[in-house]
């Protein structure tokens, strides 16, 4: 069955997007009680995009800040010519269908759009055991208990758009953890805002719209003998640094869009 979903004009109201239900609801009237495809699945509409609307292309927009308002109607029946009558839903007062008005204006999303040709970066700039022996791919690393691990990493996006950062140490197929809780461990040194995200950056929806940037930085950290007891003693371990950028591309993560993935395999003999 074709069918344009939008926009339209409906009974002299202009740019208006059909939604899923009603469709649903009109295919059914109109073919016995079927309806045009299984749930959870066939056209497009899969379990995770049950209540999308549409999708924005980012690529044909120039970067800036942008604010999308959505007006909602519904049906209260039918005039003399058989057009249907719409009257436009409160979208912010008990009942409606946003919440994130208080009164009842239309909701509004404000979004940045950021055109990054760049690309999430990230290093393993030192890896020493007391600050001093490097330790290099598959070393194995005799450590007392006066001795420590000392890592010093970068996460960075030129363009200022780093989404986030991870490091973590696995032992063995044990899961990974995460190093910058992992106790015991302390700073050395680093950029601040420690991360892992770029929260601090975020608009203030009250002043001028500024775009929020965070270029990340590079932090030092020290891993002490008692760390590697924590997790389980002597075994290989595995060092992971991952950075991700921040993208506007359908429904796609950051991540497997532009992600940095560092790794450092090594083992740990635990001495008395």
């Amino acid at each position: 069955m074709g069918e344009t979903f939008g926009p339209n004009t409906v009974s002299g109201i202009p740019l208006l997007y059909k939604s899923r239900e009603r469709f649903e609801q009109q295919y059914r009237d109109s073919h016995g009680g079927n309806n045009p495809a299984p749930d959870f699945g066939g056209w497009y509409w899969y379990y995770f995009t049950e209540t999308r609307l549409f999708d924005v292309d980012t690529s044909k927009m120039s970067n800036g800040y942008y604010t999308f308002r959505f007006i909602g109607y519904r049906q209260t029946g039918v005039d003399g010519m058989g057009n249907p009558i719409l009257a436009q839903v409160n979208m912010g007062l008990p009942g409606g269908v946003g919440k994130r008005c208080t009164t009842s204006k239309p909701e509004l999303v404000t979004l940045y759009f950021h055109d990054d040709v760049f690309v999430a970066d990230c290093d393993i700039l030192a890896f020493t055991k007391n600050g001093i022996t490097t330790i290099d791919e598959c070393a194995m690393v005799h450590l007392t208990p006066s001795d420590w691990l000392e890592v010093e990493y970068r996460a960075f996006d030129a363009a200022g758009n780093l989404d986030s950062y991870s490091v973590t140490l696995q032992k063995g197929f044990s899961p990974e953890q995460n190093l910058l809780g992992l106790a015991g461990v302390t700073a050395v040194s680093g950029s601040t805002p420690e991360g892992p995200t770029y929260g601090a950056a975020l608009v203030d929806m009250v002043t001028p719209a500024v775009p929020p940037y965070w270029y990340g930085g590079v932090w030092k950290k020290k891993v002490p003998y008692s760390s590697f007891v924590a997790m389980g003693g002597s075994c290989a371990y595995n060092l992971r640094l991952r950075a991700c950028d921040r993208h506007t591309t359908g429904f796609t993560t950051a991540c497997s869009l532009a992600e940095c993935d560092k790794n450092r395999a090594f083992t740990i003999i635990l001495e008395p």
